[in-house]
């Protein structure tokens, strides 16, 4: 969950033309320890017994999602001449119960790529 949905806060004031993790960023300069992002996650991949609740504050969560951005840009083939990185569509197929989830999001707007959500309960074909 997104911290603050669920206590009613309301929306935060930025300016309609910020993108997504500049908003994010914004915030962390002014509330860096605050959560951001809380979720529980399995204790071990694979096993549903145990959880564990993770809480990103929106320092964790702009720098993990500044190091995805670097792992994105160096994992992706280098664009074509004349090819924008808006030209690409990143899929993502991540639990949306996972810590990195929203990390990704972020990481995809700071690479300035488009990206469509797939669901991890779909069949693999």
């Amino acid at each position: 969950e997104l911290a603050g949905r669920s206590q009613g806060c309301a929306p935060l004031g930025f300016p309609a033309l910020m993108t997504l993790h500049a908003a994010y960023d914004e915030q962390a300069a002014q509330t860096p320890s605050a959560p951001a992002v809380v979720c529980w996650q399995p204790s071990r991949p694979g096993i549903s017994e145990g959880t564990r609740r993770i809480c990103l504050t929106y320092a964790d969560l702009c720098q993990r999602s500044r190091e995805l951005a670097v792992g994105l840009a160096e994992f992706l083939p280098p664009l074509a001449p004349g090819e924008r990185a808006q030209d690409r569509i990143l899929a993502v197929q991540v639990p949306r119960t996972d810590a990195d989830f929203v990390p990704i999001i972020l990481a995809a707007s700071r690479i300035g790529m488009p990206f469509v959500l797939l669901s991890t309960d779909l069949p693999d074909r």
